[in-house]
């Protein structure tokens, strides 16, 4: 696990973890129950756990596009909170059944006052 701490900010990268968990060619629906497993809410919006995690700026065509995010919160107070955010790029653009292509983020966010 790497750390890298900027001012109150600190991220920890998960990547080696996550990798074993979610490997390529896991179905999104096999990633949603581990994820609803360890904790993660469905969005208030609609009954998934995935948002859309990509660059806004970027074409409209472009495979990035097509990235899926999820997490969730490990702690919270009125000082500090800890956030697990995982973020996954489809193996495809057009499949129905999508599976996971590759992970692009996986960590853990630390704020603190």
């Amino acid at each position: 696990m790497k750390m890298s701490k900027a001012d109150s900010r600190g991220h920890y990268d998960l990547m080696s973890v996550c990798e074993k968990y979610f490997p390529v060619d896991t179905s999104f629906a096999d990633a949603e129950v581990m994820l609803l497993a360890a904790g993660t809410h469905p969005v208030k919006s609609g009954d998934t756990i995935w948002v859309p995690d990509y660059n806004h700026r970027l074409p409209v065509d472009s495979l990035d596009r097509n990235d899926l995010g999820s997490g969730f919160v490990l702690s919270k107070s009125l000082i500090s909170n800890a956030l697990f955010g995982i973020t996954f790029r489809p193996k495809t653009v057009n499949a129905t059944n999508k599976k996971i292509g590759r992970i692009m983020s996986c960590g853990v966010i630390t704020t603190s006052i």
